[in-house]
């Protein structure tokens, strides 16, 4: 028996679609996990969604079974959200929710509530037995355009074995072809769900300030040590990201952020405190094994939208990464993941720690920095001074 996850959109009813094409209907049934309370929130999606799931379900004439996750959600994913965008760090609730919530807690109660061997979700991604020792491998989705294996870097690999990714085979376009051959039109028009599932269409920051504790502090000008504004919390800001400051002319984004409450910020979109071309990270999460401790040359994807780009592993240990990049990337920030590619394989994932340019500049303080990196060149200068 194999459970298929259906979350109401066009990829999780195609995946059902396809394992009925596969199994008998009495072996195959539907789950829909509910991950947040919505208490009279009339913006959370997840009613909506949930009503377009049943649907599917009555289409196909498959049972469906509502499990509430949203304590273990709540748990698991948001609080250590919550906790890490406070401490000024950029998480990834997904990659979270993917390891502990959809192939942890879903899983197991799909095994031993449901009886089903198998979870089966849209995510656009692959496995592939190896017949010499029967590992799982994570492979890209064909679609790569669509490729989801950022999302599911760090589920375990107890888990890979037991999970089915029918859509992995297929291309977005031709995923919602099939919606409309199956007589699901609707779905293969509705709106492609981006971001948080829960906040729907709210302003992202503006949830976040309902639940994280207000910590104001000031911006500072990290090449001149000048007060440039006011902010009113670290939550609020990633690195990279453009602070709007109220009778500023100049354009000014997050650089990094302090042990306290301040901000560091600098002038310009391409100033070169915002590339990093060296990255270590916090234990890495090897879902091949054969990778713990070794070195050499992988891609990587600090983004699910981004390409795959270059790096090499310098240092591999239980404490964690060294990586040297092959170009200098913009923005890779504290708390992201990385997904790390042998091939179209995903062989592993690690949180960043710290990211910078590989020349030492711990041993300065932000204003010896500033004055390093400022003068009379341009910033285009001052970055091809870094390669």
């Amino acid at each position: 028996m194999i459970a298929c996850a259906l979350s109401g959109g066009v990829d999780s009813a195609v995946s059902l679609h396809l394992l009925l094409k596969r199994f008998p209907r009495r072996l195959v049934k539907a789950v829909f996990m509910r991950n947040w309370n919505e208490g009279g929130d009339i913006q959370c999606p997840l009613s909506e969604d949930l009503s377009s799931a049943q649907a599917v379900a009555e289409h196909f004439d498959v049972e469906i079974t509502t499990v509430d996750l949203s304590k273990a959600y709540w748990l698991n994913v948001f609080e250590p959200m919550l906790q890490e965008y406070t401490s000024g760090l950029t998480p990834n609730p997904d990659v979270l929710c993917n390891r502990h919530i959809k192939f942890g807690r879903l899983l197991d109660f799909c095994q031993n509530a449901l009886g089903a061997e198998k979870l089966a979700t849209g995510h656009y991604a692959r496995t592939r037995t190896c017949e010499y020792d029967k590992t799982t491998h994570l492979l890209r989705g064909k679609d790569l355009v669509k490729d989801q294996t950022f999302f599911l870097a760090g589920i375990h690999r107890s888990a890979l074995q037991f999970a089915e990714f029918p859509i992995g085979e297929f291309s977005k376009p031709q995923v919602k072809r099939m919606a409309v051959d199956m007589g699901l039109p609707e779905l293969a028009a509705r709106k492609e769900s981006m971001g948080i599932c829960f906040i729907g269409k709210r302003d992202f920051k503006g949830f976040i300030d309902q639940y994280a504790e207000a910590r104001p502090g000031n911006f500072i000008d990290m090449d001149t040590g000048r007060v440039v504004g006011e902010h009113k919390g670290k939550h609020m800001w990633t690195l990279g990201q453009r602070a709007l400051l109220r009778n500023s002319p100049a354009r000014y984004f997050i650089s990094r952020t302090s042990e306290g409450n301040d901000i560091f910020v600098c002038a310009g979109h391409d100033h070169p405190s915002l590339f990093a071309d060296s990255v270590r990270t916090f234990t890495p999460h090897w879902i091949n094994p054969s990778f713990e401790g070794w070195t050499g040359n992988l891609t990587f994807k600090s983004q699910n939208k981004e390409p795959v780009a270059s790096c090499k592993i310098v240092e591999n240990t239980e404490k964690g990464l060294s990586m040297r990049l092959g170009h200098f990337k913009r923005a890779v920030a504290p708390g992201q993941y990385i997904a790390l590619y042998d091939g179209e394989e995903c062989v592993g994932s690690a949180k960043v720690r710290w990211s910078g340019a590989s020349i030492d500049l711990s041993a300065h303080d932000h204003s010896d920095m500033g004055r390093t990196l400022s003068g009379r060149r341009s910033e285009r200068d001052m970055l091809r001074a870094l390669v």
